[in-house]
């Protein structure tokens, strides 16, 4: 979905289609990685931080997740410690 939407410049569509589905699927993996993945893509650092903090909290023993969480606070410099911990556990 991601790419598509890229490709043909449909941003407002696609971030629609996450919105409808997000209820429907906010407990699974699989959402939030492919809404980090656009995120990422087309440059929505709201939406990145949120798909971070939900695949962290999924998964809080992943090493991806936490990195990628504390990437992502940190290029936002919001709350520095918190990430420091994330990097480091």
């Amino acid at each position: 979905m991601a790419r598509h939407a890229r490709d043909a410049g449909m941003l407002e569509r696609a971030l629609r289609r996450f919105r409808i589905l997000e209820p429907y699927f906010k407990g699974h993996q699989f959402f939030w990685q492919e809404l980090f993945n656009f995120a990422y893509q087309e440059g929505q650092t709201i939406l990145l931080q949120q798909a971070a903090r939900s695949l962290q909290e999924l998964s809080p023993r992943s090493p991806k997740h936490a990195n990628n969480y504390a990437a992502v606070i940190l290029a936002l410099r919001q709350n520095p410690s918190e990430a420091i911990g994330f990097a480091l556990s």
